[in-house]
């Protein structure tokens, strides 16, 4: 039922007897309907009341309701005794409701796009506590919509059909027995003053896109199809974003992506992949999982088990998408492991022999073995390419002042490639396993949880470095220009060069006086002592590794150290 503000002002007890009979004992709701709202260019969708659960045979809360309404209509300079009181039947056991706009939000492109929560309340999505949602193509045929949106959209067509060349905002609930109740229909107002795409455009794209995906993920390699996602080793969603622009994208994969992840993992025993990590979906960056599970294995294990175990994992990753985000801890054996009782029983569980589970144990023996004997062998090599790095940054800076700067920052950044990533991919690795093996030692309760992180709190690195120094900047003990002159390149997105970095914005440092001085960790005491060393080295012998425990802290310090000043100063020339 509508009623206007003047037939409630002259005809109360008529209007309230009208709805009582109308509705009787059903729960209503009480909503405007002014004028003003719902217009082409313009909503106003919220500026005015709604109250819920109201008892339609009680005259006294149904008459409170409609006074409130008109109440806020006379809050606002335009009031006009024309405008109408809603009253709707309140929708009962609902499972799921929310609102659907018929075009995605400012970009106009042709998706439903569903904003919804799932429960009774009706108003948490209008009211932005709860906003769980969903894109669905508009020309997908519906029975390619997944089956709990079925409904909504053929309503939402229905509704298209009546009001055409108009892009709608429309509030719905699903019921329990998954009947589509519409609340309200409105022209999406804020969509009005946007571009319309080309639709078919879009539409061709998707199925260009679709066909490059069916082509990948069916060339089938080893008997197993390949695995794409946006987390996995080398995290494009958390690193460029989940949707970067496209500069972004190109400069992380042509410095990292395309052969340094790979060229600094071959070099220290691990698995050679010919081919990039990444791979661009429209706007979406996936890393190729088959190939990262194949880069974490030794470069030495069988050919046979290792493509077994490649394709167990990528069974246990779709059974488990979950763990996608989590294929070094949780999936992929990649270094040796000190709970040898765990590694035997995950690989029973998959289903391999105990003759296969002592060939990868013994490769990652091996493998785990090398890298921190040589460590030492490898970080100087590093840090002499670092050192290459920074000459070559130094003499083309100047090309770049001269003038000839798209030159020069193709060799930069090939140079950054050759001298700062591929190095830095071999460092993040090994900073990997030590912290891995520290966690296993706390897991056998070797060291404590205080012990274990007072040692990661002490170490010394790049970002330790910067807290100092910025105590010190706002003790006014160095100036700015020192501060910026170390650490000006920085920026909050490293591949985001549309970013500007310290130097060029100051203000992300704050202001002086309003910065809280850090004391230290609380947990340095937390020392390892003599008898922790022993017990240690009994276990790790117990283990037949060749290892001490002073060598594997030594590893887990220095390799953590020298991930960061590698990520630090290779950035210096991405900067």
């Amino acid at each position: 039922m509508t009623i206007t503000v003047k037939e409630w002002n002259t005809e109360t007890e008529s209007v309230l007897h009208k709805i009582g009979a109308n509705f009787k004992t059903s729960k209503v709701v009480v909503r405007s309907s002014a004028l003003n709202e719902d217009l082409i260019h313009k909503s106003n969708a919220g500026l005015y009341e709604s109250i819920l659960n109201v008892q339609a045979n009680v005259q006294d809360e149904l008459e409170a309701a409609i006074n409130k309404v008109v109440g806020s209509f006379h809050k606002q300079e335009d009031f006009n005794d024309e405008n109408q009181i809603l009253i709707q039947r309140q929708t009962q056991n609902i499972s799921m409701s929310g609102v659907v706009f018929t075009r995605k939000l400012e970009s106009n492109t042709p998706y439903y796009s569903i904003s919804y929560d799932v429960g009774t309340q009706t108003d948490s999505v209008t009211d932005g506590s709860i906003n769980l949602k969903v894109d669905i193509f508009k020309y997908l045929e519906i029975d390619r919509v997944p089956a709990q949106w079925q409904n909504l959209i053929e309503a939402v067509r229905e509704l298209e059909s009546l009001l055409e060349r108009l892009i709608l905002d429309i509030e719905f609930a699903i019921t329990t027995n998954q009947e589509v109740v519409i609340f309200q229909v409105r022209a999406l107002a804020a969509n009005s003053r946007f571009y319309t795409p080309n639709d078919d455009l879009i539409r061709r794209k998707i199925e260009e896109l679709n066909t490059h995906y069916r082509t990948l993920t069916n060339n089938k390699v080893n008997g197993f199809q390949h695995i794409y996602s946006d987390m996995a080793f080398w995290n494009p969603a958390e690193i460029i974003g989940d949707r970067s622009n496209y500069l972004d994208y190109s400069i992380y994969k042509f410095l990292i992506l395309s052969e340094p992840w790979n060229d600094g993992l071959a070099e220290i025993g691990y698995g050679k992949v010919n081919e990039s990590l990444i791979h661009l979906f429209g706007s979406k960056s996936y890393t190729n999982v088959n190939h990262s599970f194949y880069s974490l294995l030794p470069a030495d294990l069988d050919e046979d088990l290792k493509v077994r175990l490649i394709n167990t994992y990528c069974q246990k990753l779709k059974k488990n998408p979950f763990l996608h985000d989590k294929i070094e801890f949780d999936i992929v054996h990649n270094c040796f492991d000190l709970d040898q009782a765990r590694f035997y029983s995950g690989l029973e569980e998959l289903g391999f022999s105990i003759e296969d589970s002592h060939k990868l144990n013994e490769s990652l023996r091996k493998l785990t073995e090398g890298i921190i004997q040589n460590f030492d062998k490898t970080r100087k090599r590093d840090l002499q390419l670092l050192a290459q790095l920074e000459t070559k940054r130094i003499s083309l800076e100047s090309k770049m002042a001269n003038g000839r700067s798209i030159g020069a920052i193709h060799e930069l950044l090939t140079c950054c490639k050759k001298y700062g990533t591929t190095p830095f991919s071999r460092s993040a690795r090994m900073a990997f396993i030590g912290k891995f093996l520290l966690e296993r030692l706390v897991s056998a309760c070797l060291i404590s949880d205080d012990q274990y992180h007072a040692l990661l709190n002490g170490i010394e690195t790049v970002a330790t470095e910067f807290e100092r120094d910025i105590d010190l900047l706002y003790a006014n003990d160095i100036s700015m220009e020192h501060f910026l002159a170390k650490y000006g390149h920085l920026r909050p997105s490293t591949y985001d060069i549309c970013q500007p970095t310290y130097k060029e914005y100051p203000q992300y440092l704050g202001k002086t006086g309003h910065h809280e001085m850090r004391n230290g960790s609380i947990l340095k005491d937390q020392t390892i002592s003599n008898d922790d060393l022993q017990a240690i080295n009994k276990f790790l012998n117990d283990l037949n590794l060749d290892l001490s425990a002073s060598q594997l802290f030594y590893f887990i310090k220095q390799s953590i150290s020298l991930r960061e000043k590698l990520k630090f100063e290779f950035t210096r020339s991405l900067s």
